[in-house]
């Protein structure tokens, strides 16, 4: 198990993002995300360049979770296979598991560890694992599990940050 997996989850626009004219930049091919006209007009070497600007990030895993019609999409569950069960995995053998979220408010964080009662999140699928039947047979007589959800304060909206 590597101690590292960094994943990344495209989302659909928001209603305001959809209202003030936001388009999604971003394009998933395996696992490579390219961002599209990134702005660069602070820049001084690019003063009056309107060329179309990509740039290209790699990761562990990349999901395209912007429209469940798309044959690319990745709902809840696919999230989970790929990286709850290797949770739920590490978890079996003994290893201390951390499943960290981190991203802008409003970027999807709650609604992927979380979910929605109907599209459940990563945790609740976590905790399902730990303790059916066969998850917990391979666990030790006696272990410790410790579940904690950390929200931030943002300062400048007040608003929580999961």
């Amino acid at each position: 198990m590597a101690n590292v997996r960094v994943a990344v989850r495209v989302r659909p626009l928001s209603k305001r993002e959809t209202k003030e004219g936001g388009r999604i930049i971003v394009e998933v091919n395996d696992k490579v995300a390219k961002i599209k006209n990134l702005k660069v007009d602070d820049r001084p070497d690019s003063f009056g360049d309107s060329r179309e600007k990509v740039v290209a990030f790699n990761f562990d895993y990349c999901y395209w979770s912007v429209n469940p019609e798309d044959p690319q999409y990745a709902s809840q569950d696919v999230v989970f296979q790929d990286l709850g069960t290797e949770v739920l995995s590490g978890a079996a053998r003994g290893y201390n598991i951390c499943l960290f979220a981190y991203g802008q408010t409003g970027s999807g964080k709650t609604y992927t560890m979380l979910g929605t009662p109907a599209s459940v999140g990563l945790t609740p699928r976590i905790c399902e694992g730990l303790f059916t039947k066969e998850d917990c047979a391979s666990l030790p007589s006696s272990c410790r599990i410790k579940v904690r959800v950390t929200i931030r304060m943002e300062r400048s909206h007040r608003r929580p940050i999961l």
